[in-house]
C-alpha cells in the first residue's frame, strides 16, 4: 500500500518496528512498505497525507518525529483538513492561469482583428501595390508570431520571384534582396543577409 496510489493518508507508527506499523484511514495495519523510508536518520514515526486535485495525488504531506507513535488521528484530521485547504488552492492557482491565458488569447484575437481593419481601410485607398503589401507585411508581423515577413510576386516572364516589400528586414538588406531575383524552389539566402537566425520568418509569393 503507498499513499500515492491509494489516496489515503497514512500513519507510520515506528520506522524500526519489524511488523504492523503501518495503519491507513480506516485503521486497518499493515507491514511496512519498503519504499516509505525515513526523511532522515533519527527519524521514528512520519504522517503523510495525500493533495488530492481533480481525483489524482497532485503532492503530500509528510510530517515526521523522532519519538516512535508520536501521531494519531486528532494529527491525522488536521493535516487532512490542510491538504484539503492545499488542493483548493492549486485549484484557484489552474484556473487564474487559465484565465490569463483566456485574455492574452483575446487580447490576440482583437489586435488581430484590429491590424485587419487597418489594412482593409488601407486597401480600399488608391494607392501603389508596393504601399498596400507593405501595410499587409506589416500587420501580418504585428497579429502574428513571425518577426520578419517578406513578401514576392513571381514575374512570369523571368520566372523568377520578385521582392517587392516586408517587415521587419533592415532598409539595406531589403534592398539587397531586391537586387537578387530568387526562382521558384530556390533555397532562400535571406538568412545569410542579416536576418537573426532565432527570428521568425515568413515568405509570400
Amino acid at each position: 500500500m503507498t499513499v500515492l496510489q491509494d489516496g489515503e493518508s497514512i500513519i507510520i507508527s515506528d520506522f524500526e518496528a519489524p511488523l504492523e506499523v503501518n495503519q491507513d484511514r480506516k485503521g486497518r495495519t499493515t507491514k511496512l512498505d519498503p519504499g516509505l523510508c525515513p526523511a532522515h536518520a533519527g527519524i521514528r514515526s512520519a504522517l503523510v497525507v495525500p493533495i488530492a486535485f481533480q481525483g489524482q495525488v497532485a503532492g503530500l504531506i509528510h510530517l515526521h518525529a523522532k519519538a516512535p507513535h508520536h501521531f494519531g488521528d486528532s494529527e491525522r484530521e488536521i493535516v487532512e483538513a490542510l491538504a484539503i485547504q492545499a488542493a483548493i488552492a492549486l485549484g484557484n492557482a489552474n484556473r487564474y492561469q487559465e484565465q490569463l491565458m483566456r485574455g492574452e488569447l483575446l487580447n490576440r484575437r482583437v489586435e488581430t482583428l484590429s491590424k485587419l481593419l487597418e489594412v482593409s481601410q488601407a486597401l480600399q485607398t488608391e494607392q501603389p501595390l508596393e504601399d498596400s503589401l507593405e501595410v499587409i507585411a506589416e500587420a501580418i508581423q504585428a497579429a502574428t508570431p513571425f518577426d520578419v515577413v517578406l513578401i514576392s510576386l513571381y514575374d512570369l516572364r523571368s520566372k523568377n520571384l520578385v521582392r517587392v516589400t516586408g517587415a521587419g528586414i533592415p532598409p539595406g538588406t531589403m534592398s539587397e534582396l531586391r537586387a537578387r531575383p530568387q526562382t521558384l524552389g530556390q533555397p532562400s539566402k535571406i538568412a545569410k543577409l542579416g536576418i537573426s537566425p532565432g527570428a521568425n520568418l515568413l515568405y509570400s509569393v
